[in-house]
């Protein structure tokens, strides 16, 4: 055979041609060969779909830890945002005391300046009776 005696086909081709005129304890060989060929192909065959399926799991599970991992951030930036607002709140709310603090002196002023007018006007109420 004139043929590439590296291609996988020829080999092949070559192989059965031989196992035509072998004897049969050696064809018997040549099928157990065959056989185990087969069995191991299968069994790589299957090894790489289990890491084909890890693969999948791999990449589902980092997609799903990059997705929580960017909620985690969004809730903390959302935390934040409250405190932030909170705080504000509550500055709010102390001015608002305080502004409620000084109406309320100016207002007890008032009635005490009123409750002295008052006073003074009784007074002179009595002095005119008198």
């Amino acid at each position: 055979f004139q043929g590439d005696m590296h291609d996988s086909l020829v080999l092949r081709m070559v192989e059965r041609l031989g196992r035509a005129i072998a004897s049969d304890e050696y064809r018997d060989k040549m099928d157990v060969e065959d056989e185990i060929d087969r069995i191991f192909e299968r069994a790589l065959g299957e090894k790489d779909n289990v890491i084909a399926q890890k693969d999948k799991l791999l990449d589902k599970t980092v997609k799903s830890y990059e997705k929580s991992k960017k909620q985690v951030k969004s809730a903390k930036k959302q935390v934040e945002s409250a405190k932030k607002q909170v705080e504000s709140a509550k500055k709010q709310v102390e001015n608002v005391k305080k502004q409620v603090e000084n109406a309320k002196n100016r207002i007890n002023e008032e009635i005490q300046k009123s409750q002295t007018l008052q006073n003074e006007i009784d007074a002179l109420k009595k002095q005119l009776l008198h």
